[in-house]
């Protein structure tokens, strides 16, 4: 049975994807249907890697810049493509974040073509960057039938993004008027 999609770094290409690909094919199966080799996250240049020594840790890089700045980090450049991590560039999400924020307090964007926006970029071999381009949201009490990336992307509420338009510190009963 084939697997849907099957990832790994770009430096796995050959050998070992192309020895699963072979050793699958051997025996009358084929091995992933979709493909997603990734670019390397880099730091000062070079791969970031546990043998070199020049890792941040998963629950480290939380702790000092928070899920939101990650996954923004990690949504602005191509899947495909490396990444550099660094102060620079994590500050760099971080402010993207507050952009993003304040674009949704504010109801900007709204435009009937985002779906198709968001899904034309998705499709082009994943182009987060493009589809991060288009402002994922609307003010619901202005705009009910306008779609949001919430609205076309599975999975969007549990990204992390799904609360980045709430200013921190909100009171609840605020955010419910």
């Amino acid at each position: 049975r084939e697997f849907e999609v099957h990832g790994g770094g770009r430096d796995l290409i050959f050998p070992h994807h192309e020895n699963e690909i072979a050793q699958s094919c051997s025996i009358g199966r084929g091995f992933a249907r979709v493909w997603a080799h990734n670019g390397m996250l880099e730091l000062r240049g070079e791969k970031m890697s546990k043998s070199e020594g020049n890792i941040q840790g998963l629950a480290e890089a939380l702790d000092e810049w928070g899920p939101e700045t990650l996954i923004m980090l990690f949504l602005q450049a191509h899947y495909a493509s490396p990444m550099e991590y660094s102060d620079a560039t994590l500050e760099q999400a971080r402010a993207a974040c507050e952009t993003l924020r304040n674009r949704l307090r504010s109801g900007s964007g709204e435009d009937a073509g985002v779906r198709d926006a968001v899904c034309e970029a998705l499709d082009d071999d994943f182009n987060t960057p493009r589809a991060l381009a288009v402002t994922p949201a609307k003010r619901l009490d202005v705009f009910p039938d306008v779609p949001t990336v919430a609205d076309v992307v599975p999975g969007y509420e549990a990204s992390g993004f799904a609360g980045i338009g709430v200013p921190r510190g909100t009171p609840a009963d605020i955010i419910d008027l």
